[in-house]
């Protein structure tokens, strides 16, 4: 049976729950944990940076225990030419990720030709975000109305564009984003003081981005270029089992809160802001997408059948599905390579009534593709809740 019991591994990024607040602490039952330690990340996948572990196929263990042989997945699916187009990630975030974007397939190709250490790959990386709690976020940005509106609130930024724009550019998004990446540290620390003077002294309600910025300049400091950046990009917030789908080019923050997240296999990231990270802003000028999305568009999820929902991409990299399972059975078909992660509960995997496997909340597991489809049942004898991604 071709299904092999997979070990997640984890990322301990500034920004994430520290300790036993964490999620992804939480999933991988992690010993010894330290609580002062921010375990940010899980990753399910084959991304060399930190590939998964495969074990020997779980109904070859006896009574299930685990094999004491483990290999680096990416590994295991170079000698068997095999692949895996996509990486599943769970976030725990306890404070602001930085303000990025993620390059295009053309794009980054380039990139890494030119940088391969901060630009480790040649794929692009579209991604969605289906929310295990309150998220919130910043993403993408706010409509050219609202740009407009933000500038005739802000003398700062009126006068800003008197200097450093030509009007040759029809769309306020874009001339305000390349008006900001002009600035250098001292004249970004000039505009953040002179804006934050003017919002804290105001007597008018301040809206959300406002607050933000607020918030982010006394967290950040004067010289970040994020804290004007936030300025422009609209604050979401979703709430659980919804998602959203960022496509590259899409400046985004995750702000807070617990998601799990869906990608190409890529780990390129061009940085803005908000972070001690390396910012490479002449990059993130030729990423950056100005492509009209309309308003932010949350997605629910489509139900395929009762208890399984999936989450619509425009990318063949993936299809991200959840599933909720409890006494009724449902059937799978296996034609690609397929992972599995156990959110919460237990779940069973089964090809024949004597060949099943049986996966507890925190674990994953790969179902690899044969020379014909087949079909894998899910159960489980309590409620359960699992991503599978094809």
């Amino acid at each position: 049976m071709p299904i092999y019991r997979l070990t997640p591994t984890y990322q301990t990024y500034s920004w994430g729950k520290k300790g036993e607040s964490s999620l992804v602490a939480k999933l991988l039952e992690l010993q010894n944990l330290d609580q002062q330690t921010p375990y940010a990340e899980l990753w399910l996948g084959a991304h060399p940076k930190s590939p998964s572990l495969i074990e020997r196929p779980l109904d070859q263990t006896a009574h299930l225990e685990r094999a004491n042989h483990k290999e680096p997945l990416d590994e295991f699916l170079a000698k068997n030419s095999l692949s895996l187009s996509s990486l599943f990630k769970i976030l725990s975030i306890a404070e602001p990720l930085s303000i990025q974007a993620h390059p295009n397939r053309e794009r980054a190709v380039e990139l890494h030709a030119a940088d391969p250490a901060n630009y480790p790959d040649t794929n692009h990386k579209p991604e969605i975000a289906v929310a295990l709690s309150e998220v919130k976020l910043l993403w993408d940005f706010r409509s050219q109305a609202e740009i407009e509106k933000l500038i005739s609130k802000m003398a700062e930024l009126q006068q800003l564009l008197a200097i450093t724009s030509n009007n040759s550019n029809k769309d306020p998004r874009k001339t305000l984003f390349n008006a900001l990446l002009s600035l250098n540290k001292e004249a970004i620390a000039k505009l953040t003081r002179a804006i934050y003077s003017s919002l804290t002294t105001q007597k008018n309600t301040l809206d959300s981005n406002e607050e933000l910025f607020i918030e982010f300049a006394r967290r950040y400091g004067e010289d970040d270029l994020g804290v004007l950046l936030s300025l422009a990009l609209n604050i979401i917030t979703l709430q659980p089992r919804e998602a959203i789908y960022t496509p590259p080019g899409t400046l985004h923050a995750y702000l807070s809160g617990d998601l799990a997240e869906c990608m190409a296999c890529s780990d390129n990231v061009v940085r803005g802001g908000l972070t001690n990270k390396k910012i490479d802003l002449e990059t993130l000028k030729k990423v950056v997408s100005f492509e009209d999305q309309g308003e932010p568009k949350i997605i629910n999820g489509t139900e395929k059948e009762s208890g399984i929902w999936q989450y619509p991409v425009p990318v063949a990299d993936f299809k991200l599905f959840r599933a909720e399972v409890s006494q009724t059975s449902y059937s799978i078909n296996i034609d690609s390579t397929t992972l599995f992660f156990v959110i919460a509960g237990g779940t069973i995997i089964k090809k024949k009534e004597n060949a099943q496997v049986v996966l507890k909340q925190g674990e994953g597991a790969i179902a690899l593709p044969t020379e014909k489809a087949y079909e894998l049942k899910l159960a489980s004898n309590e409620n359960s809740q699992l991503f599978y991604i094809k």
